[in-house]
């Protein structure tokens, strides 16, 4: 079954302020589900959080938003011995596509999502999904609206969807993919049809 051989990814939205959530979530494949989320959760505890879901899943990568204080969590996990991977959601994107990182992301949920990609029962996720759109630069390159504009119509931060499309921050290579000279052994993900921008 390809799900098994997919890479366990997990990517992680570290609340700002106020009401906002972190949260963290893991990909597999067509698989996704919520680990964990929370509020008013201090930078250390939330990082100890973060180590042990990664032990317990064996997690191939963990992709954590470095914005403002997730900066402080991946310093944390520095200290811990950690290799989790920071992403600026504001930064250029990596395909000439995409005008930031943040887009990007986005629309390689939106494939996964129309290819088969499978999304846990929670309202507030779907929500999210759908709530923010996006448009074309002069200069040809697709770019999502602000989070502060998504965030003012849903009176709620989209943090559930920003952490599963964290997943989608760079290709990953699963562990046992790894072939005896070190080289990458790349698997087809299974995939449904949803359209986030319907």
């Amino acid at each position: 079954m390809e799900y098994n051989f997919a890479p366990k990814i997990i990517g992680v939205d570290v609340a700002w302020e106020g009401d906002d959530r972190s949260v963290i979530f893991l990909r597999q494949g067509v698989v996704s589900k919520i680990l964990w989320s929370g509020r008013n959760t201090n930078l250390m505890t939330l990082g100890g959080i973060i180590a042990r879901f990664e032990d317990e899943e064996k997690a191939d990568a963990v992709f954590i938003d470095k914005t403002g204080v997730g900066a402080g969590v991946l310093d944390f996990g520095r200290s811990l011995g950690r290799q989790w991977i920071g992403v600026g959601f504001g930064e250029t994107a990596i395909s000439e596509t995409f005008h930031r990182r943040r887009m990007e992301m986005w629309w390689n949920c939106k494939l996964w999502l129309e290819d088969g990609g499978a999304l846990p029962n929670v309202e507030e996720l779907k929500q999210d999904l759908i709530a923010p759109s996006y448009s074309h630069l002069p200069n040809g390159k697709m770019e999502l609206e602000a989070k502060k504009d998504t965030k003012a119509r849903l009176r709620a931060s989209p943090d559930f969807a920003d952490a599963l499309v964290l997943t989608f921050a760079e290709p990953v290579v699963p562990r046992h993919s790894i072939d005896k000279y070190g080289a990458a052994v790349y698997r087809r993900q299974a995939n449904t049809n949803y359209d986030i921008w319907g």
